[in-house]
């Protein structure tokens, strides 16, 4: 059986950008802060979003899911995905659609088998260097700009 741990990092790869521009301070309901600031740009809009789209679907995954409610959580963290890229800067576009591309591959897993498709052969490539790193200089793109 897989260990929960590899699951989640394979559910961490799958939001690259999740922490783009959030906190725990916008969702927490004691939290005096009554809306995040506005996104510094479209690229970085379009991460905050990529991240919302993803949550429930990683919530669902860390709860134990079964395959019908996986699919109804897929296309809106594609559609959010698909947002990302197009808002790309070019100075980082590359390393957005190699990252995109990573997660897009962990959505291809997660319909066609559920969560048992998230295994550590799936987790070796995802693990090779032209995803890690392109994802590494995306997270550092937007810690710097978003």
């Amino acid at each position: 059986m897989r260990q929960p741990s590899r699951v989640a990092g394979l559910v961490a790869g799958l939001v690259l950008l999740s922490g783009c521009g959030g906190s725990l301070a916008d969702t927490d309901p004691r939290s005096t802060r009554a809306e995040p600031p506005a996104p510094a740009s479209p690229f970085c809009a379009a991460t905050q979003d990529a991240a919302a789209a993803v949550r429930p679907l990683n919530a669902l995954l860390s709860r134990g899911a079964d395959t019908g409610e996986l699919q109804e959580l897929i296309p809106p963290v594609r559609r959010a995905n698909q947002e990302v890229v197009r808002a790309a800067p070019g100075e980082i576009r590359i390393d957005v659609e190699r990252s995109i591309e990573a997660a897009t591959i962990q959505l291809d897993a997660l319909e066609a088998g559920g969560p048992a498709a998230l295994d550590e052969e799936l987790a070796d490539r995802l693990g090779a260097p032209e995803y890690t790193e392109a994802a590494e200089r995306v997270r550092s793109y937007v810690a710097t700009n978003c």
